[in-house]
């Protein structure tokens, strides 16, 4: 993501989806870091709370999260700054939503979502659920990406 010298290289990289958080149960956790470059972004995991990345830096910033299914259906997105982390991510507050997918074709199916928004300093992004189980069996296809791009 190191568009720019005068950006810098603000990214953080993670995949291998390791279930969510037990006491934030509809956020996403990872036990893979593949990249962690710069200081715009802080990348947290832990088993209750779920992976969180926090925003240093105000900026543009651009976002992916990729999951897949081995059966039925799936729904996840990104949310900022939410307080709903036990609800599904179409039920959250609309304003906290960044993005939204939902996968409803059976099995062995990924699908991504992506956005590039303006962050703000101190806002907490983070991969949050809906409905249905990712596919354990794969779960290294799973992933998260979130760069500065703009100032």
């Amino acid at each position: 993501c190191d568009l720019s010298t005068s950006i810098g290289d603000h990214t953080v990289v993670v995949t291998t989806g390791n279930g969510y958080g037990s006491t934030n149960t509809k956020i996403r956790r990872y036990s893979a870091v593949q990249v962690n470059t710069g200081t715009a972004i802080t990348y947290a995991d832990s088993a209750a709370n779920g992976a969180s990345f926090t925003i240093n830096e105000t900026g543009i910033y651009a976002m992916t999260a990729l999951d897949l299914i081995a059966s039925g259906a799936l729904q996840f997105g990104i949310s900022r700054n939410s307080s709903q982390l036990t609800t599904a991510v179409d039920s959250i507050t609309a304003a906290d939503r960044l993005a939204y997918t939902s996968i409803n074709t059976g099995g062995n199916t990924a699908a991504n979502v992506s956005v590039t928004r303006l962050l703000m300093a101190g806002y907490v992004i983070r991969v949050h659920a809906g409905t249905g189980n990712p596919d354990t069996a794969r779960a290294w296809q799973s992933g998260f990406t979130i760069c500065k791009v703009g100032l």
